[in-house]
């Protein structure tokens, strides 16, 4: 007899505003990816002093 995967079915009560659900969301996300977004800002700086020491 062959047992029968069982489905969960999750529901979560969000009690905020839309607006500061998708302000939580995104300062959560953000806070993730600090380094990441750190580091490409660093690369374009330096792209940029480097640009501009071409220049003169």
């Amino acid at each position: 007899m062959k047992k029968e995967k069982q489905q969960f079915n999750f529901r979560f009560h969000n009690p905020n505003s839309e607006e500061a659900f998708v302000d939580l969301l995104v300062s959560v996300f953000m806070e993730m990816n600090r380094k990441k977004a750190d580091e490409a800002i660093d690369k374009e700086i330096e792209k940029k002093d480097n640009v501009n020491e071409g220049d003169g």
